[in-house]
């Protein structure tokens, strides 16, 4: 019989966490998630988080402000067609336990998602134009391993 002293210890560890089910995403290097997106940031990117794990399948988290021309650009890219207004790609559970993702799209927003079969790379981005001075956008973006 396991003592009640164990139970209630292992009980404790569950209710605190202690087992995975409260930890952050670790931030990862500008160069490591643009080899994984297979292509570089806009050249105008600035104030750039990151983060991701890897395991059987990879996930990069990135946001960054960037002129909203650039971004436009960097999103077409990526998803093979231009960001649409009001598209919600999903995104806003995919940053749990990262402190800079946003939860629901901005008014105004655009967005798009997108598979490359050859690579074998989901890509969902979110596009808020006006989010920084002048003519910047935040750019929020996903991608995964599929």
């Amino acid at each position: 019989m396991i003592p009640a002293k164990s139970l209630l210890a292992a009980a404790a560890l569950l209710l605190t966490g202690a087992c995975g089910g409260d930890e952050t995403m670790p931030a990862i290097e500008i160069a490591e998630a643009e080899t994984f997106i297979e292509t570089r940031l806009p050249p105008g990117a600035r104030a750039i988080r990151s983060a991701g794990e890897q395991g059987i399948d990879t996930l990069v988290l990135m946001r960054f402000d960037a002129p909203e021309n650039e971004a436009l650009v960097f999103a077409e890219r990526l998803l093979g067609a231009p960001p649409r207004t009001g598209v919600d790609p999903q995104i806003g559970s995919m940053g749990s336990g990262v402190d800079w993702w946003i939860e629901t799209p901005p008014a105004g927003a655009l967005g798009g998602s997108a598979t490359q079969n050859a690579t074998n790379r989901t890509f969902r981005i979110l596009i808020a134009p006006g989010a920084g001075d002048d003519d910047t956008a935040r750019v929020w973006l996903v991608a995964f391993s599929s």
